[in-house]
């Protein structure tokens, strides 16, 4: 009989600790689930606010203005750019916030044009690997505008395509003098390369190579420089896993907007109307 009672005593006492373990496993999700609703909360109102805050930096240079708007009116503009993952948009909120819609996006709304863009970018892009690759195609569909976005990855050792730097002047170089033979009408712009470690040895030789052409070159280092622009962990981004610093949606804005103060206005708007 006693042993029967301690049976017993022993399941009671087991089964109060399997209900208390369980209460208090369902008090701890109640909490963890609280505290991802609160987290996934603060996500959904942090891109939200990304998503104004773009809105509003986004260049708006000119489109109140009819006598820009009549600039392009009535005329194709054909638009290209080669490149890496800058060009791809990696790390924007969406791959539609790289930096060459916007500015399609600008040449249309501001400038009246009516544009068509066509891109051959891709990830981990360089001048001997991805432009080689496509360049006849390029060259056949004969852009207004051209825009060069390479040498980030060129330097790095560790891409397939890696050049050195004298390797990396001489293809920059073979590429802009056969885009110029090819292409003479085309405005080209080039832009330099991101962040890599080895920029102050490559970027001067993109600089070099531009001034040597007559090409205007677009310094990224001051966007670059300012970390707000550079996507991290917290970024929220279309390709979901950040592993690099590439441009976020800040920093494609910056780009685009750079591109637009520095290079196109200069070049598509009449002095008299800027």
């Amino acid at each position: 009989m006693k042993k029967t009672v301690g049976y017993v005593t022993a399941i009671l006492v087991f089964l109060v600790l399997m209900i208390g373990m369980i209460i208090v496993g369902k008090q701890r999700q109640d909490v963890q689930l609280t505290q991802q609703m609160a987290h996934y909360s603060q996500q959904s109102q942090s891109v939200t606010k990304t998503q104004a805050t773009t809105e509003k930096q986004l260049p708006n240079l000119g489109s109140d203005n009819a006598k820009w708007h009549q600039i392009g009116a009535g005329k194709q503009l054909k638009v290209a750019v080669m490149g890496d993952e800058i060009a791809a948009g990696y790390y924007a909120g969406t791959p539609k916030q790289a930096f060459q819609y916007q500015v399609t996006n600008f040449l249309h709304k501001s400038l009246g044009y009516q544009v068509s863009l066509k891109g051959h970018w891709r990830k981990g892009a360089t001048i001997g690997g991805a432009a080689i690759d496509n360049y006849q195609r390029l060259v056949n569909w004969n852009p207004d505008l051209l825009i060069l976005e390479y040498g980030t990855n060129d330097q790095d050792p560790k891409n397939s395509a890696y050049a050195s730097p004298k390797t990396f002047w001489t293809n920059l170089q073979a590429l802009l003098t056969d885009l110029q033979a090819k292409l003479p009408q085309t405005k080209v712009i080039l832009l330099t390369s991101w962040q890599g470690k080895n920029n102050q040895t490559y970027d001067p030789l993109i600089k070099s190579a531009g001034r040597q052409a007559g090409i205007d070159v677009l310094d990224l280092a001051p966007i670059w420089h300012d970390q707000v622009n550079r996507a991290d962990s917290s970024s929220q981004t279309w390709t979901k896993t950040v592993t690099k610093k590439w441009p976020n949606t800040a920093g494609q804005v910056e780009i685009a907007r750079s591109l637009i103060q520095k290079e196109l206005v200069p070049f598509y708007v009449p002095r008299q109307l800027r």
